[in-house]
């Protein structure tokens, strides 16, 4: 004979926890009520999964609930060295900073990127005259230009 739904249900949310799934992934993946996955947990009395680690900064096991806990206190924690950020222009972002070296390189990259950004913008964008070709906007305001009118002047004879 087979199981009831309820208890193949069971042994599924008890096996997943024991192999460390949170409650709430457990609830997501079998798509069920957290509270039923929480009910299910603590009537069958299932102790929470304890992962053994090796702290990265003095080298001390200790367990944690947690699978990607590193340090063993908070104080290694904050003591262990930060890593290193590189500015775009190579050189390395002082502490306080976040990523760029100085205001000089936050300037030049952003204005470059807007430049950049406008560009691929007027260069995306087609529109269509009468003479039957699209043109972008930087081919149709160099046309107008060449006529002596405004892009709008430009565009507008056309609509």
């Amino acid at each position: 004979m087979s199981k009831p739904i309820e208890e193949e249900l069971k042994e599924k949310v008890l096996q997943m926890y024991s192999k460390g799934l949170t409650k709430y992934r457990i609830s997501v993946y079998l798509s069920m009520p957290y509270s039923s996955v929480k009910k299910i947990v603590t009537e069958c009395g299932a102790a929470p999964v304890k992962f053994t680690r090796n702290c990265i900064k003095c080298g001390t096991e200790f367990t944690t609930g947690f699978s990607k806990k590193q340090y063993c206190t908070r104080a290694c924690r904050l003591s262990a060295p930060k890593k290193e950020i590189i500015c775009t222009c190579g050189k390395p972002v002082p502490e306080g900073r976040r990523k760029y070296c100085s205001e000089e390189c936050y300037i030049k990259n952003n204005i470059s990127m807007s430049r950049e950004r406008k560009l691929r913008e007027q260069n995306r964008i087609q529109i269509e005259i009468p003479s039957g070709k699209n043109h972008s906007i930087s081919e149709i305001c160099r046309l107008a230009k060449e006529n002596g009118m405004s892009y709008g002047e430009y565009i507008g004879r056309f609509q």
